[in-house]
């Protein structure tokens, strides 16, 4: 307040300010994960992961999805210039998406491709990505968001390490 107690029968104005933590809580991702993200989606994934570790399930989702909405091209992009039986195809995949911009075709043909160490769940996990856009967030309970959060940040981070491990073992070896 600007004055005291005794001094209110004129009035007094009071100010509010707000005490957080400071610095703020966050949760450190994997190194793969901060060093594979961009510096907006690693700030985004840390924020997915602090909501996540208080059950705020929707906001972790929402999270989760931007990241993804932002990773996935890269992430085929990334795969693309991998060397592996159907590269070719990916690659070609690829430049059609940057023209026409349609992800659900691109998906589709890469399903085929993908590299052995990204079949190992016997499903496209790209394409299990990508579905996670579908819905809205307001459709789902706060717990089923939790889950479905906890979920692509598992396959999020498979993907990832997969990717880099194929990148990393081609680069080795040349």
């Amino acid at each position: 307040s600007d004055k005291s107690w005794d001094e209110r029968k004129d009035g007094i104005s009071i100010f509010i300010q707000k005490i957080g933590q400071f610095p703020s809580y966050e949760i450190e991702p994997e190194l793969a994960v901060q060093k594979y993200l961009t510096e907006e989606d690693l700030s985004n994934y840390k924020k997915a992961l602090t909501n996540l570790s208080v059950n705020f399930g929707i906001g972790a989702y929402a999270y989760f999805r931007r990241i993804i909405e932002n990773e996935i091209r890269r992430i085929i992009k990334d795969i693309s210039e991998l060397e592996f039986d159907g590269a070719e195809v990916v690659k070609q995949a690829y430049k059609s998406y940057e023209s026409d911009h349609q992800m659900s075709k691109l998906i589709d043909v890469i399903n085929r491709y993908l590299p052995n160490t990204l079949k190992q769940l016997g499903d496209n996990p790209i394409r299990l990505l990508y579905e996670q856009l579908s819905g809205g967030i307001h459709e789902f309970a706060e717990t089923e968001c939790v889950e479905k959060a906890k979920l692509i940040d598992i396959l999020l981070k498979f993907v990832i390490k997969k990717v880099n491990e194929e990148k990393y073992q081609l680069k080795d070896v040349r």
